[in-house]
Order: structure tokens, then C-alpha cells, then sequence
């Protein structure tokens, strides 16, 4: 189920989803071929440099369906303990009510000027409720240059 959706002008070219406020993190190699930095309670999701606004949707309780039209898509597990979590870019977020359970969290893109002609990448995130969420490369593209999890760690900025 659709829950929000809203656009953004991406910053630091990386998408964030955090239930605290995340720490700073150093992107290794590692990091950027997988299109992810994951620390427990927050990740952020690598979109590549590129001129205007990317429109984000959130789903809830539904579970990804990979398609043709999909550039890349990654899974992190992701774990929701209060009441709301903050999505958005680094300078901006929005609070989102994602109800407390487990999830596999997938974070997938499309060619936004394709699909609705007025932002740059179309982003969405499906908060699906799993017991043993895992991680994985669902499908490597410009975003997304490996096609298996490298590190699931994130090291902080000294």
C-alpha cells in the first residue's frame, strides 16, 4: 500500500532512512558498487549525481515486485522500534508512521523522466514485514555496480 510519496532534491547523492539521527559515516568502494551504507537503525541509499528533483514513494506491507522497468534495487533488513522514521536527503527529511515490526526494506529506482517526464530518477521504498529479513542485491544497474553484498558494516568519520 501506497503511504506517501513526496519529491526531493537529492544532497551528497544519497537517500536516507533513519529511526535516529544517523551518525557520519565514511562510503567506502565497497559501499558505493552495492548502493548502500547500513548501520542498525539507519542506512543510506546511493543515488548517482544528476541535475533535478527525484520523486520518493513509501510502501508499506507490500512486498517488491522486480520489473522491467526497475534500473536497480537493493534489500536491506530494518528493523522499525517507535513510531515514525525519517526519510528524505541528508539536508531535508520527512517523519513517516511505519507501523513496529521487521522488515525487508528494498530501495529501488527508475528512470523518472520515463515514467512521469517531471523528476529526474523515480525512488521507492517497500517496507515488507519479514522474521528473518536479509540482505541482497536484487538487481545491479547504473546505481548498483556489483551483484552480491559486499559489507554490511559502516565505519565512522574520525
Amino acid at each position: 500500500m501506497l503511504i506517501t510519496e513526496f519529491n526531493v532534491t537529492v544532497t551528497h547523492a544519497q537517500v536516507v532512512v533513519f529511526e535516529r539521527p544517523p551518525k557520519a559515516y565514511e562510503w567506502t568502494d565497497d559501499h558505493v558498487a552495492q548502493g548502500f551504507l547500513f548501520s542498525p537503525g539507519d542506512v543510506s541509499f546511493g543515488v548517482p549525481d544528476h541535475d533535478g528533483v527525484c520523486r520518493i514513494q513509501i510502501y508499506s506491507n507490500e512486498k517488491f515486485v522486480l520489473d522491467d522497468l526497475c534500473l536497480w534495487a537493493v534489500q536491506i533488513p530494518f528493523e522499525v522500534r517507535g513510531d515514525f522514521i525519517d526519510v528524505g536527503t541528508v539536508s531535508e527529511t520527512r517523519k513517516v508512521h511505519i507501523d513496529r515490526d521487521n522488515y525487508n526494506l528494498t530501495f529501488s529506482a527508475y528512470d523518472g523522466l520515463g515514467i512521469d517526464g517531471d523528476c529526474t530518477f523515480f525512488l521507492k521504498l517497500f517496507f515488507s514485514n519479514d522474521t528473518n529479513p536479509s540482505f541482497a542485491i536484487i538487481k545491479n544497474g547504473i546505481g548498483v555496480t556489483t551483484d552480491r553484498v559486499l559489507r554490511v558494516d559502516a565505519d565512522e568519520m574520525s
